[in-house]
């Protein structure tokens, strides 16, 4: 247990966070920005340790706000998405559809997680969903989670090579 689990648990988030300073600071994103970053993902990275010490419980709150917050956010990446989306041609605009479609997924997969860890799940409340037995659709709901992360992943990825075969395209005329 102890802090050989907090080392696995952080091991993956460190690791990115230390590969994108990386590959930041080699394509020259100005230090300042590089360190906001690496500071601000700390952070984040260590709020839950604090939340879960203060408050000791889950608390449907903190949950709701997060979800409206993403709500928020993925509606207003929606209308940026449509406001560049009229610009663009080609494979530039497949990129962005590309992208789109990454978004949908990861909100499905946001969606499942405030489902399973608050209602109708309860995996936070382990003896609530054991007495209404949610555990076969708990299991359901954490390979869907899986599905829709690789697919956003996959297709936020499939974008990014896109746009840059735009890029590489636009570059030879």
């Amino acid at each position: 247990g102890g802090v050989a689990l907090y080392l696995w648990l952080f091991s993956l988030p460190l690791a990115m966070i230390a590969g994108a300073i990386g590959v930041a600071l080699g394509v020259r994103v100005p230090a300042g920005r590089v360190w906001a970053f690496g500071v601000v993902s700390l952070l984040v990275l260590i709020f839950p340790l604090g939340v879960a010490a203060a408050i000791g419980k889950s608390v449907g709150a903190i949950f709701g706000t997060g979800g409206i917050l993403i709500e928020v956010f993925l509606l207003l990446l929606l209308w940026f998405w449509a406001r560049e989306r009229v610009t663009l041609k080609g494979r530039q605009a497949l990129a962005a559809d590309l992208r789109l479609a990454g978004y949908v997924f990861f909100a499905f997969a946001a969606w499942d997680l405030c489902g399973l860890g608050a209602q109708p799940i309860y995996a936070l409340s382990p003896e609530k969903m054991i007495q209404f037995g949610m555990r076969p659709l708990a299991l359901q709901m954490m390979y869907g989670i899986l599905a829709y992360l690789v697919v956003g992943w996959g297709l936020t990825c499939a974008s990014h090579f896109v746009a840059a075969r735009a890029a590489r395209d636009a570059a030879g005329r």
